[in-house]
């Protein structure tokens, strides 16, 4: 394959998105293709790419690269002009590689121990010993790590990921007495039964306030929000979903205002706030 445009190969939930992104930010032309799970079309991809490997490049000149960290330091380096990145050679530059290889190599890590249980743990290991591969991955609960995860210790905060997984938790743990999932929706990939959100979701009672983007790709408003929205078991009083005009993040402000309402309305005022 040759010519002047890249061809990105993706799939969501796949990395795919940051390579997207920076393509857009170069403002280079691309075609996106997005490959399903089908033999038919995983066969076709590997002809491009033999290991099958998502997201992939194929470049200008028909390489095709896989490993999004790969994807992205190359396409700085190529684009430099777009000022994505530090000047090569530099210290900042040896900071930035660092830092993207730490992501890479570590925290991606975490993911796909959650997303791919049964590859840390035997054929031979029981139900109990794949869900304890699942629990030792981090998840936004309580007073998470970012200043909008700060919730009260009975009321839960989830984001992006964690929007995926916010069914899991009210479902078993009855103390926490209402839920924000920002972002969230159904994991559109295959789970392990004990670890699936749908089988939780039915049993989540608890007030819950969802905020999500109407152009959310990485979880659709159709074909993953809205499902999980309608599997909750909390009573339809209960249960709350705003759809904004905006991708895989919200209006801060909004967030904000709408969360802090929901703490008012089922937990009371902060006591002793000054005006």
């Amino acid at each position: 394959m040759t010519g002047t445009a890249y061809t990105l190969y993706a799939r969501a939930g796949a990395g795919s998105l940051a390579p997207q992104i920076l393509l857009e930010e170069i403002s280079v032309p691309y075609q996106l293709v997005w490959i399903g799970r089908s033999p038919a079309e995983l066969e076709s991809f590997r002809r491009i790419n033999p290991e099958a490997k998502i997201p992939s490049l194929v470049l200008p000149d028909g390489t095709a690269v896989s490993e999004s960290a790969a994807i992205l330091i190359h396409l700085t380096q190529a684009h430099p002009a777009a000022d994505l990145a530090p000047a090569v050679g530099s210290s900042a530059h040896a900071r930035f590689l660092q830092w993207m290889v730490f992501l890479s190599a570590n925290v991606y890590e975490t993911a796909l121990r959650y997303h791919y249980a049964e590859r840390y743990a035997s054929a031979s290991s029981s139900a109990a010993e794949r869900k304890r591969c699942v629990q030792g991955s981090p998840r936004h609960v309580g007073e998470g790590s970012g200043p909008h995860d700060r919730l009260p210790r009975d009321a839960q905060g989830h984001a992006s990921w964690g929007g995926s997984l916010g069914s899991v938790m009210p479902a078993v743990e009855k103390r926490i007495r209402l839920v924000v999932l920002n972002v969230g929706g159904l994991w559109l990939d295959p789970a392990l039964p004990e670890a699936d959100e749908i089988n939780y979701a039915p049993r989540v009672t608890q007030p819950v306030l969802m905020l999500n983007g109407e152009h959310d790709n990485y979880f659709p408003l159709e074909t993953s929000q809205k499902p999980l929205y309608r599997l909750l078991g909390t009573p339809p009083a209960d249960k709350k979903m705003i759809v904004y005009p905006s991708g895989h993040i919200v209006p801060r402000v909004d967030f904000m205002k709408e969360t802090l309402a929901w703490l008012d309305k089922y937990l009371g005022p902060v006591q002793g706030a000054t005006q």
